[in-house]
């Protein structure tokens, strides 16, 4: 068991400014991680993270190395509806070959508008 969870945001836009302050009144959880393709952006989440004292996170542009990340428990995904498939495919694909080991995802918002029958989601 551990004492504090580790969470690592993806994405690093108007929604994950919004949850970082809101962060202040999350207990046993730190915010250790911010992915975002725009370095700049997720190092301005980043230092927001450490003025507020919600973490200390490290700055990731690549997703895969961030689930990887031994001190990320858990991923918040909080990219734009065109992205959230493929990140939580990405996600899915470290967790399920083992290079990952994560004890929750959480999509901010539904994965897509709407559902292709014909297309395959991997389990998680």
């Amino acid at each position: 068991m551990i004492d504090r969870l580790g969470i690592g945001f993806v994405g690093a836009g108007f929604i994950a400014n919004f949850h970082v302050k809101g962060w202040v009144s999350v207990r046993h959880a730190d915010i250790k991680g911010i992915c975002d393709l725009d370095r700049k952006r997720a190092k301005a989440v980043a230092e927001q993270c450490t003025k507020l004292r919600v973490g200390n996170p490290k700055v990731f542009t690549d997703i895969r190395e961030m689930v990887r990340d031994p001190e990320i428990d858990a991923i918040w995904i909080m990219v734009p509806n065109f992205a959230r498939l493929s990140v939580t495919e990405t996600i899915a694909k470290e967790v399920i070959q083992k290079r990952a080991k994560l004890m929750g995802v959480v999509c901010e918002k539904p994965l897509a508008r709407t559902v292709n029958k014909h297309k395959k989601c991997l389990p998680l």
